[in-house]
């Protein structure tokens, strides 16, 4: 994204921005991971399909019009964008930003399977990390 707003000039999204992301801190999942790490050396860990040996996790679900909103106001402060505010785009408009495929759609994991293991996510959201001046060029 820090590329692509100091070529464009702006942080767009996609129409009216509603499709949701929901991003993973890295240590959110850290001692779940060590927890499956475990699991897989007990004898009644799942030998099945793939699917009995997957956990698909998730955090906070985020829209991308929030997220552009979050990295618009930080990347203006540190100078690299003209504007505090995002600017909505078609997904025809976005083509030669090269972010229609992640934006214009939902990117939402949910995690039953993981929950009930007890996987819960505990670190702030992309969103907090942005505002509260996380480093966005290594977004």
């Amino acid at each position: 994204m820090y590329q692509k707003a100091k070529e464009i000039g702006f942080i767009p999204y996609i129409g009216n921005g509603t499709a949701i992301a929901n991003f993973i801190h890295v240590k959110a999942v850290t001692s779940f991971t060590l927890k499956l790490l475990d699991l897989s050396q007990e004898p009644s860990s799942p030998q099945g399909s793939s699917y009995e040996r997957t956990f698909i996790i998730g955090g906070p679900d985020i829209t991308w019009k929030g997220a552009a909103a979050a990295f618009s106001k930080a990347y203006h402060a540190k100078g690299l964008i003209a504007s505090p505010e995002p600017r909505g785009v078609s997904f025809a408009e976005a083509r030669g930003a090269g972010i229609q495929g992640i934006m214009s759609c939902d990117m939402r994991f949910i995690s039953p399977r993981a929950e009930r293991l007890g996987y819960k996510y505990d670190q702030p959201d992309l969103l907090q990390y942005v505002r509260t001046g996380g480093d966005v060029a290594s977004v």
